[in-house]
């Protein structure tokens, strides 16, 4: 009998473990998870789901191999952040604009200090012919940039990292990314006697983006994050 009451008791436990248990919300981030941007969009989420009645996690993905995700399964419930443009071709990833900004960094243009002139204060910037510049695979603006200079060769990387340790390195003579991430990563690297911030050529608004199978969830979570955004202010630069 006493095995008997034990057994009852931790399976009475269990359905009440089961009856109280949140659903789970998981997001896909191509923002690596060693940057501090990392560790505050995650709060912010957190924070919003709770709020909504849901447990909140997310993943690591690189940009390609997160957009296949959306676009050919349905394992992810959102995105952590995209800028606004892409709600153009959200519908092809099952995807929903969340018209609720968690950052606007600036996109900065640094240099190898030895393979690259620097630029005179007030001429437009420019990037030299017959020279590579890397950019986050996936960041079409900062390719489009690139490309807008002749003879330039756009060289993508995965990770920020990676692309300032290649500039550093001189396998590249310029790196365009986010100005925040760049500035974080050069100091962290000790990078400063190499590389250099040329300037800050764009300043862009990034926002989430929810899977469509949660519809009902757009506006309560649009009005959680501009909370949250409110109280703490933006949380990538």
């Amino acid at each position: 009998m006493p095995l008997l009451r034990t057994l009852c008791a931790l399976f009475a436990l269990s359905l009440a473990a089961q009856a109280h248990a949140r659903p789970m919300v998981t997001f896909t981030c191509p923002i690596p998870s060693s940057l501090p941007q990392w560790q505050s969009l995650t709060e912010v989420f957190t924070e919003a789901f709770d709020r909504l009645g849901y447990d909140f996690a997310m993943v690591y993905l690189h940009t390609k191999r997160e957009l296949f995700s959306h676009k050919n399964t349905d394992d992810y419930d959102g995105l952590c952040v995209r800028l606004q443009s892409f709600n153009q071709e959200a519908a092809d990833y099952n995807l929903l604009f969340i018209n609720a900004p968690v950052g606007d960094p600036y996109t900065s243009l640094w240099r190898n200090k030895a393979s690259t002139p620097a630029t005179d204060s007030g001429q437009p910037i420019t990037l030299q012919p017959n020279t590579q510049a890397g950019f986050l695979r996936g960041s079409s603006l900062s390719e489009k940039y690139i490309n807008s200079f002749p003879a330039v060769t756009a060289i993508s990387f995965l990770r920020p990292d990676q692309g300032l340790k290649t500039l550093a390195a001189g396998r590249i003579d310029y790196w365009i990314g986010f100005g925040y991430t760049s500035d974080y990563l050069a100091a962290r690297l000790n990078l400063g006697d190499t590389i250099e911030k040329v300037a800050d050529i764009r300043q862009d608004f990034l926002y989430p983006f929810l899977n469509k199978k949660h519809v009902e969830l757009k506006q309560p979570l649009e009005q959680e994050i501009d909370r949250i955004m409110a109280e703490r202010g933006t949380v990538i630069r």
